[in-house]
């Protein structure tokens, strides 16, 4: 199986979770595709060999051919243009997110999508999580009833700095898109599709050199049944923290509360029966789950960790509520037209 990858920018060796997983995955092309990117960041990566071939742009290393699937993790502004010419070429791609930088891009590559039938996939990788997949299995099983309530947490150390993109919004697409399409996704996962608008604040009071980087904000959620999930994103988390990040669940139902950290490890289930301490599931190999699906047509049991209208749907939520955020102003989600007729139904039920 020959691998190619698009682009050395942000989470770019994600591919190499699945080499131990597929011992014939073989990486045969390089390329860089943004101005601040180097060949030189391929060297000494997994699976770079002196045989695998460097190319200067995505276009030559499309136009050399031979590669069953790609993947693009590039700025986020290339990022959709470089995933629909791999699919228009018949390349399956697995992308860096969000997929796509604006609400019409996402309806061109799930167009292209759609009518070229190459599978596509991006770098929402929180569900494989075991904490956060822990939750999502105490959901589906109706540990906690009917969710009603849902508080989420996304909280960053800044770091000592950030790449110049950062600091314009026509090459950073926003903290709501690029931190908080995480959030956005699980929820999509775990309650599944029940979002009916949004609304949000923020502000990039703690970082004012980024101007195009919220250092905060927060997105409150309509969904259907009557529940309410709540959402907050920053980068305000002290240099001091023991870990980069951390990821907050907290899901209330009529027959139970689930509560996770993932920066300090620690969940708990309260039900019926008492107080449990809540277990990591056994997380997914993702990267090498699209690729069985994608190149090897491989249908292992059960749904995809990633069902393609998922993707769609998550990065429609997260480049709306990034608007909600921008504007001051409610946007609505309904009738989206990623989501399945028979997916339709779970708005309602939960």
């Amino acid at each position: 199986m020959k691998l190619g990858l698009i682009g050395c920018s942000d989470h770019w060796k994600s591919y190499a979770s699945a080499l131990p997983e597929l011992p014939e995955l073989e990486l045969v092309g390089v390329c860089v595709a943004a101005p601040d990117e180097s060949l030189a960041h391929f060297e000494g990566a997994p699976g770079v060999h002196p045989s695998t071939r460097r190319f200067e742009s995505p276009a030559a290393l499309l136009a050399q051919g031979g590669m069953d699937a790609v993947q693009v993790s590039t700025r986020a502004d290339l990022i959709g243009t470089w995933v629909i010419a791999a699919l228009e070429q018949g390349v399956p791609a697995l992308a860096e997110k969000p997929i796509a930088f604006s609400l019409e891009e996402v309806a061109k590559v799930h167009e292209v999508a759609q009518r070229t039938g190459v599978p596509v996939s991006a770098m929402h990788g929180q569900r494989a999580t075991p904490l956060v997949a822990a939750v999502h299995d105490v959901v589906k099983r109706g540990q906690i009833g009917t969710p009603l309530l849902a508080h989420n947490q996304k909280s960053y150390r800044w770091g000592s700095a950030r790449p110049h993109a950062y600091k314009d919004r026509t090459t950073f697409p926003g903290t709501a898109a690029w931190i908080g399409i995480h959030v956005f996704d699980w929820l999509l996962w775990i309650l599944g599709d029940r979002f009916e608008s949004v609304s949000a604040s923020g502000s990039n009071t703690a970082h004012p050199d980024y101007p195009a980087v919220e250092s905060h904000s927060g997105y409150l959620l309509k969904l259907s049944g009557n529940a309410t999930a709540t959402v907050t994103v920053d980068y305000l988390r002290p240099a001091a923290a023991p870990t980069h990040g951390d990821e907050r669940i907290r899901i209330a139902g009529t027959d139970g509360v689930v509560e996770i950290s993932t920066g300090y490890g620690t969940g708990t289930l309260i039900d019926a029966a008492g107080v449990h301490e809540l277990k990591g599931a056994e997380p997914r190999a993702w990267f090498a789950e699209f690729l069985r699906r994608a190149v090897l047509k491989q249908e292992p049991a059960g749904e995809p960790i990633h069902p393609q209208w998922e993707i769609f749907r998550a990065t429609e939520v997260a480049l709306k509520a990034q608007a909600a955020l921008d504007t001051g102003q409610s946007v609505s989600l309904l009738h989206s037209p990623y989501t399945p007729p028979s997916r339709a139904t779970s708005r309602a039920t939960g």
